[in-house]
């Protein structure tokens, strides 16, 4: 439905308008969306992962790091996945800050800001265990680009998952779901074709 609006541009823009399909989504807010200025290439974020300016991150003032948003410029048309691992904006106003990368494909690189629409990759809320329990996270996948990562996530999500992308200090970006009853996702993850290990990187 909208996929009039795709670019060639990289091989990671085939995944961006594929959570389109979710038949609905549990969270959106809609706002205006920066981009992170010059100098903060380099320097950590509120996840520990350090800020890349050419990989499709954002902050985001409350989501949960590593889940993926997609995010729609009202001016372009365009639309992108991104994963949160950091805070801000502290703007009044702003819903979103992305990196440079995200900003260029979503064409408001120049302007600075643009009117966003964020979507959460995520048609449930997030799991929660019993009481004072957290949720089980199970990693499904672990790639060297990040593009593979968001792909799997967005499937993940279409399926009813949680799911989330962190990448690790090796430059690994880990796909993993949060859930309630393990073997109940495990058993449905198989029917998907995937395996499922535990992960305690939270």
């Amino acid at each position: 439905m909208f996929c009039r609006y795709l670019k060639a541009m990289r091989g990671v823009c085939v995944l961006f308008l594929c959570a389109g399909i979710l038949a609905a989504q549990s969270w959106y807010e809609e706002g205006v969306a920066s981009w992170y200025g010059p100098g903060f290439a380099g320097k950590a974020t509120a996840s520990g992962e350090v800020y890349d300016p050419e990989e499709m991150t954002a902050a985001h003032r409350s989501l949960p790091f590593g889940a993926l948003v997609r995010v729609w410029c009202r001016e372009t048309g365009h639309a992108v996945v991104v994963r949160i691992t950091d805070r801000g904006p502290f703007v009044e106003g702003r819903v979103i800050d992305l990196s440079r990368r995200a900003a260029e494909m979503l064409g408001f690189l120049e302007e600075g800001t643009a009117h966003v629409k964020v979507e959460l990759l995520a048609r449930q809320g997030f799991p929660q265990g019993g009481e004072g329990e957290r949720p089980v996270y199970l990693q499904v996948g672990a790639f060297r680009k990040e593009a593979n990562a968001l792909r799997l996530g967005v499937r993940l999500a279409r399926e009813g998952f949680w799911p989330e992308v962190h990448r690790g200090e090796e430059g690994v970006y880990r796909v993993v779901v949060a859930v309630q009853e393990v073997e109940e996702a495990r058993r449905r993850l198989g029917g998907m074709g995937l395996g499922a290990v535990r992960w305690e990187g939270r």
